[in-house]
């Protein structure tokens, strides 16, 4: 391998990687830029700030944000879990998945254990139990709260990536806020802009429109300087999770993220 530079990350950067080991995410350090001439693709040599070591990861590891490589992670698990799930198509492909894959002990593989699960209640071999539940939830990592929790605390204008939209709208996830002093802004699995001056009454179909004036399906209310103290904040009656966006440090809107299930 040969020391090269690159436009993205270069020695002395700080970034976060996914530890694949250990399904986690870690701070690093940037120690050398290599290019593999083998593989034809950019290594880097980072310094593990959680355990003190060295280590070579590729570039679709390393991140700039924590938050970006934890919804690669994420993605990826899901990604993989859906791939399981569509190996186990029937109850011979049941029996013979855990030929192909560890499922117990110290090196299970826990996504693959959690496909087959999830298969063997879908073909009626398993009856839902509780711990079932939980499975399918866990299954689903993308959903109101993760979007909620990620998104509190941004700034006004940056609420949302395009990546998070397109992420959003994959699962089914809905994301509502407030821009300027007259628009109700709607991401995710809605992609839409309405007028709301002083607020309003918006009602969601099942399908998906949002309108002011037909009045059926599910009312999301815009609230113009609430009980809250936010300019914006919207009162529902779908289950949701709600988040903080600030401009210039004082509280601008209080948004919230539904699921299209929920409608």
């Amino acid at each position: 391998m040969t020391e090269t530079t690159n436009k993205k990350f270069k020695k002395g950067d700080k970034a976060f990687f996914i530890d694949r080991f250990v399904n986690a995410v870690h701070a690093c350090t940037v120690e050398r830029v290599v290019f593999d001439a083998f593989r034809q693709e950019t290594v880097y040599n980072i310094h593990d700030d959680t355990t003190f070591g060295n280590l070579n990861v590729m570039e679709d590891m390393l991140f700039w944000l924590e938050e970006d490589a934890k919804t690669a992670m994420y993605q990826d698990d899901h990604d993989q879990l859906m791939a399981f799930k569509a190996e186990i198509k029937d109850l011979e492909a049941l029996a013979k998945f855990p030929l192909c894959h560890v499922l117990c002990g110290e090196d299970a593989d826990d996504i693959a254990r959690l496909a087959y699960k999830l298969r063997a209640e879908e073909l009626g071999v398993m009856k839902e139990n509780n711990k079932k539940t939980e499975d399918k939830n866990m299954a689903n990592q993308f959903n109101a709260k993760y979007f909620a929790e990620r998104l509190d605390g941004r700034e006004y204008g940056d609420e949302i990536s395009y990546a998070e939209e397109k992420l959003a709208k994959e699962n089914g996830i809905v994301i509502v806020f407030g821009y300027s002093d007259d628009n109700i802004e709607f991401r995710g699995s809605i992609d839409d802009e309405l007028g709301c001056f002083n607020g309003g009454d918006f009602y969601v179909s099942k399908s998906g429109d949002v309108s002011g004036e037909n009045k059926t399906g599910r009312l999301i209310r815009a609230v113009w300087c609430g009980p809250s103290g936010a300019s914006w904040e919207y009162e529902t009656d779908i289950p949701h999770e709600t988040f903080n966006i600030y401009e210039d440090g004082e509280f601008f809107c209080r948004g919230i993220v539904f699921e299209m299930q929920d409608i």
